[in-house]
């Protein structure tokens, strides 16, 4: 026995109403047109039938209200695009220059321009017509044209228009101003820094060949307090290469300070990082301060 779908039934003026008080629930089947498709609802053609034949009259008003709406429907659409295609035709677009360089400035602050692309002004004009172009249609589409497909023609006569925008041009170089000044400061920053670090490296090495003419002296005169020498707390070999590390630190500040106050041209010398040549020197000494420690701590048990 043969059965109609959905579609067909409502095309009959069948209602959603209607379906469930007069037909019941439908047979579900399987699409055999389309495998990963929805299933169908059926209802028997002899069930359908007969109702069509008792409810005529209420299918008549049906589908005369539905033909009302789908022709009101049509005239909003064709207003629409009769008021679209008005508009096209006197198409005239007045670029508010604050509005304008508001949206360059937050494209570029955004990322929605970067700086490589005001390198050429033919693609800094292009880029940013599209940005604002973009703004231009999301207000057309919606005051216009709605969900109509029409307003995607609007595009490209908004993008031209603002290519050609002496506003847009002169709204570009000033940003390409602003870049230019940010760049050149950046650089100057940079070449400032590279100089310090320069002169920096440069004392320190004054600094540690002075200290290297008179390393003896300077350490027999650099006030190294013994006490100030610590063991490590347990008997673990990291813990004891971290603590020698800290002591010969320590001997090294000692030394560095002691420079300085010997010649007033180091006074305010940077602090050389590690002792380089010295170091086993230092350490050498730094053991022999451990051992004496142990010693007394041994004969005071003793």
């Amino acid at each position: 026995m043969s059965r109609y779908c959905l579609k067909t039934i409502k095309s009959f003026g069948f209602t959603q109403k209607m379906i469930d008080q007069y037909l019941g629930q439908p047979t579900i089947v399987n699409n055999p047109h389309y495998k990963c498709a929805a299933p169908m609802k059926l209802w028997e053609r002899d069930l359908v039938d007969k109702v069509r034949e008792e409810k005529k009259d209420e299918l008549e008003v049906n589908l005369a209200k539905r033909a009302k709406i789908l022709e009101a429907k049509d005239k909003r659409k064709s207003a629409k695009r009769s008021l679209l295609g008005f508009y096209l035709e006197n198409y005239s677009y007045k670029l508010n220059e604050y509005y304008a360089c508001r949206l360059i400035e937050i494209a570029f602050k955004t990322g929605a321009i970067s700086i490589s692309v005001f390198e050429s002004d033919d693609l800094t004009i292009n880029s940013i017509a599209g940005y604002l172009a973009d703004e231009e249609e999301a207000r057309i589409r919606k005051e216009f044209a709605a969900s109509d497909k029409v307003y995607t023609k609007v595009y490209p006569l908004i993008k031209d228009a603002l290519k050609s925008s002496e506003l847009v041009l002169e709204c570009v170089k000033n940003i390409q101003n602003i870049i230019e000044d940010w760049e050149r400061e950046e650089q100057q920053k940079a070449e400032k820094q590279k100089l310090e670090r320069l002169r920096i490296k440069l004392i320190q090495q004054s600094f540690f060949e002075y200290i290297e003419q008179n390393f003896d002296s300077f350490f027999a005169y650099a006030s190294i307090n013994p006490n100030a020498i610590q063991e490590p707390g347990v008997n673990a070999s990291k813990k004891k290469n971290k603590q020698l590390k800290r002591n010969v630190n320590y001997v090294w500040s000692r030394i560095q300070n002691y420079a300085r106050s010997q010649n007033p041209n180091f006074a305010n010398a940077p602090t050389i990082p590690n002792c380089g040549k010295f170091y086993q020197q230092i350490s050498s000494y730094v053991n022999r301060v451990l051992q004496e420690k142990q010693e007394m701590i041994k004969s005071a048990k003793d």
